[in-house]
């Protein structure tokens, strides 16, 4: 009798590494895009930023997959499979973030000030792009209603969650393999 085990990741040990390795990676393009803003005027980098965004969820949630399937489920993996670890991967950054987002409001940056940073720069580009008065103090309000911190944390989880679920369904459809496909 064999009593050799062995200790192949499971799909929550993989789904802990891979969302803790975006999570963090999440954390860092969270801190360098408000400088990176600063430097550009705005709508190009902020495009190449979401493309990268959606290669990184892309890329993390494959590694998983890809881990997963090699190692539990013998080189196959179902739609349904793949996209529970996706999903998993990108719930566990999801939270990381979330608490990124608590701590870092909380007790870091003031909110206060970001906002009112955020709110000058908007008012001067609604101002060169020719907005009426009323058209501004609409924006400023609207502004104003959504900067806090529960704001903040709401629309890291949303927004995160939607974006990578999207994300989770396009890539378990790339990576399903059952035996019928070789």
């Amino acid at each position: 009798m064999d009593n050799t085990q062995t200790n192949s990741p499971t799909l929550l040990s993989i789904a802990l590494k891979w969302g803790a390795i975006w999570g963090l990676t999440g954390i860092i393009m969270t801190v360098l895009s408000p400088m990176l803003m600063e430097m550009s005027s705005g709508y190009l980098l902020s495009l190449v930023l979401l493309l990268v965004t959606i290669i990184l969820v892309f890329l993390f949630q494959y590694k998983a997959i890809h881990e997963y399937r090699s190692a539990q489920a013998d080189g196959y993996i179902t739609y349904g499979k793949a996209f529970q670890v996706a999903f998993m991967t990108s719930l566990i950054s999801v939270l990381i973030l979330t608490l990124y987002t608590f701590i870092n409001y909380t007790f870091i940056t003031d909110i206060a000030v970001e906002s009112q940073q955020m709110l000058d720069k908007q008012i001067k580009m609604m101002k060169e792009s020719g907005a009426d008065e009323e058209k501004i103090k609409q924006s400023i309000a609207m502004t104003k209603k959504f900067s806090g911190l529960s704001s903040k944390i709401i629309a890291t989880v949303v927004f995160g969650l939607i974006f990578d679920t999207i994300v989770s369904l396009i890539t378990a459809a790339i990576l399903k393999k059952s035996p019928a496909n070789d």
